[in-house]
């Protein structure tokens, strides 16, 4: 980058002159900003778009628990087990999916259905 200056003293006299900067620290690639995308070309379904199919394809006809979603997610989209958990609270705050309970080894734990 270029950059043009102008400076004056205390005795009135001027001085011009351009000065070249660079980074000093590039930015490696992984912080270089990427470009948004739009969201009609986007080619890859979010996390909940797919917990939304599963359950329009019957997948939560009976109460599945967060570990059976994520096991089922997970075989086409990788994500970590909280994230899951995470999107199926989304999912049911917004009445998207019902919370239910389920016996597990002797446990009530908390499920998800249609």
């Amino acid at each position: 980058m270029k950059l043009k200056v102008e400076i004056t003293d205390d005795r009135g006299r001027t001085y011009v002159g351009v000065v070249n900067l660079a980074l000093s620290n590039p930015p490696s690639p992984s912080q270089k900003k990427k470009p948004l995308k739009d969201s009609a070309t986007k080619d890859e379904a979010s996390l909940t778009d797919r917990i939304i199919s599963l359950r329009d394809n019957g997948f939560f006809s009976s109460p599945k628990t967060s570990p059976e979603v994520h096991q089922e997610v997970q075989k086409k989209y990788y994500c970590e087990p909280a994230r899951a958990t995470t999107a199926l609270i989304r999912l049911q705050k917004r009445k998207e999916l019902r919370k239910a309970t389920r016996v597990v080894n002797g446990k009530t734990v908390v499920a998800y259905v249609r």
